[in-house]
This record gives structure tokens, sequence and C-alpha cells, in this order.
């Protein structure tokens, strides 16, 4: 077999094994089952201003420690 070949059979083998796992896994779209609100808190912002997390409800909010 050539390389070119080869490859292509690795990759086709490793998305068939992705897919098969996935599906033993549950499937797509499982997500988390016991989902619970974040605890409100308020922290100040470079310029001294509160800012509280429920002020963002709805929207995504990364944190960054």
């Amino acid at each position: 077999m050539s390389l070119r070949t080869s490859l292509l059979v690795a990759i086709v083998l490793t998305a068939a094994l992705a897919i098969m796992y996935s599906r033993s896994a549950g499937g797509a779209g499982t997500g988390v089952k016991d989902r619970k609100a974040a605890p409100d808190f308020a922290l100040k912002d470079a310029g001294g201003a509160d800012l509280k997390l429920s002020d963002y409800r709805g929207k995504v909010v990364l944190l960054n420690f």
C-alpha cells in the first residue's frame, strides 16, 4: 500500500472508532444530567465597580483566575 492509502485507511478507522465510542458512551447530546445554577457572587473589576454573576444570567461567562 502506498503512504496515501495507508493514511486514508488510518483516518477511516479512527473515525469509525470515534463513532462507536460516542454511541457506547451514551451518544451525543446527553450532557450533564443534574445541572445546578452557579452560586451568585460579586467581585470588583479593574476600575473598582462591583460586578455580580447574576447580572450576566443567560450569557456565557468566562472566569479567568
